[in-house]
């Protein structure tokens, strides 16, 4: 984590293109998210992290970052926090939702990963800070997935384009 101007971001890094990169080739057998649950009602807004499994058991997890802008890969399955009351009446919990059961992304069962390119937000001049914001992972039938740190909220996209941003610009690089 770099420090700017008081505030604590992650730069772009290398080693999370690399743990991605060992999954090019590998096919989709699982796909599932964390599901922030308070009082009983899930939250429709925020996405919660994404595990991906791949044929040889492989997980890695696709999360938020506590700098509020980026994106993290980290090797291994999804972690849920533990359960808690804040108060008498006040729940919040977390449950796994398997998204392949889900018929909109069903069609990625057994695809193998083809391509993963990063999804960059760049603030405008004269700060023109970087920073990776997400995934967009691309399969062999031509199916898109994105990952992307939209403000607080984790979003997942299959076969949308990233909103534009007034705030930043959205740069799509492909991994080399």
């Amino acid at each position: 984590m770099i420090q700017v101007d008081g505030d604590y971001r992650m730069p772009i890094d290398g080693s999370r293109d690399d743990l991605i990169r060992s999954l090019i080739g590998k096919r989709l057998t699982g796909l599932a998210r964390s599901q922030y649950v308070f009082n009983g009602e899930a939250d429709e807004v925020d996405a919660g992290d994404l595990e991906f499994t791949f044929d040889n058991e492989t997980k890695i997890t696709l999360e938020l970052a506590s700098d509020g802008e980026s994106v993290l890969a980290r090797d291994g399955a999804l972690s849920l926090p533990e359960p808690f009351d804040l108060d008498a009446e006040s729940h919040c919990s977390w449950v796994s939702v398997d998204l392949l059961q889900a018929s909109r992304f069903a069609v990625l069962r057994h695809s193998i990963l083809q391509a993963a390119y990063a999804v960059i937000g760049r603030w405008p001049a004269p700060v023109r800070d970087e920073f990776q914001i997400g995934w967009l992972l691309r399969f062999d039938d031509g199916q898109e997935l994105t990952y992307f740190n939209n403000g607080d909220d984790a979003v997942i996209l299959l076969e949308d384009t990233i909103p534009a941003s007034a705030e930043m610009e959205i740069l799509i690089r492909e991994m080399v």
